[in-house]
């Protein structure tokens, strides 16, 4: 079990992130028919699972890299930027404990002097722990999807310029979609 220091760092409290958690957590088994249609299927150079999700009129910006040595991906779609790096787990190699791979991005991810501290919010799901937060510039919100599968920790960024409240539909169609699929 974690520290209280461990999952108490700057006032917010990691264990939403799923940090003192030993629970290993499945990927999630929700088939294709209950998602958003034409979803999008990003797979890594060398792996034999990919991330879906669905941003209309997604364009790839760049991708590069593979599943040994650290794979990453850019795209822009539905007035959303998304981007998302793949590399093998840093410790617990063995775990699909979300939490861990949240642990390891977020503190370093947490010192960004841009992030707005006061808008942070951490949080857990069954298929991802999650950083949502504004930057104090241009009213861009982001939102940070940590998942662990198969030894590989994966982290998703997706942000907003030019946020309104209207853009919340946005994000939440986008988790609907997120999910591990294996091939």
């Amino acid at each position: 079990m974690k520290s209280l220091y461990t999952c108490l760092i700057l006032g917010l409290n990691l264990s939403l992130l799923g940090c003192a958690s030993n629970q290993d957590i499945a990927p999630s088994t929700q088939s294709p028919s209950k998602l958003l249609s034409k979803p999008q299927v990003l797979t890594p150079s060398g792996s034999n699972w990919g991330l879906r999700f669905n941003i209309k009129n997604l364009k790839t910006n760049s991708e590069k890299g593979n599943i040994k040595q650290g794979y990453h991906y850019m795209g822009e779609g539905d007035g959303i930027t998304i981007s998302y790096f793949v590399e093998p787990a840093k410790k617990h190699k063995n775990s699909n404990n979300h939490g861990n791979p949240a642990m390891y991005y977020w503190l370093k991810a947490i010192r960004y002097p841009l992030i707005d501290q006061s808008t942070v919010k951490l949080s857990k799901t069954n298929k991802y722990s999650k950083a949502e937060y504004f930057y104090t510039v241009n009213k861009m919100k982001n939102v940070n999807y940590y998942i662990a599968h198969n030894g590989y920790w994966i982290d998703v960024h997706i942000s907003i310029s030019n946020y309104t409240p209207k853009d919340e539909a946005k994000i939440r169609k986008f988790e609907e979609s997120l999910d591990i699929v294996a091939f």
